[in-house]
This record gives structure tokens, sequence and C-alpha cells, in this order.
């Protein structure tokens, strides 16, 4: 079992519950909910939510409004 979920997990539990936005609010609210804790425990950037969303386009897409969305 693993202690920690990855971050496209946390990104769709919120997406779930909060609805689509953009990757800097996404990625505050990760970090000030400590739902998710980077190895080097340094501040998640809008960079890396876009980066995890584009890795994973079977479960995230990206709006023209730039809005992080589940597919």
């Amino acid at each position: 079992m693993r202690a920690q979920k990855t971050l496209h997990e946390v990104m769709a539990d919120i997406i779930k519950k909060l609805g689509p936005m953009r990757a800097k609010q996404l990625a505050w609210i990760i970090d000030n909910t400590k739902a998710y804790m980077k190895k080097d425990c340094s501040e998640l950037k809008a960079s890396q939510i876009y980066a995890r969303a584009n890795k994973y386009p079977d479960m995230f897409e990206i709006g023209e409004d730039k809005l992080v969305k589940l597919k």
C-alpha cells in the first residue's frame, strides 16, 4: 500500500470536488492542503500541474480557457 497518492490522483480528486480550474489555483490548493508533498518539499508550480495533465491525456484535458479538466 502506498503512503501517498500520486500528484495526478490528487489533482483528479480536487477537480472532482471543486470542478475545473487553472493550474496555478490547483497547485495552490494542493500545497495549502498538503494533499501532495514533493520529495524535496518545495512548492508545487503551475507548470508541474500542466506537465502532469499533459502526461495523462486519458485523464485530463486543458481547455482553450487554460482550465485543467477531467475527461
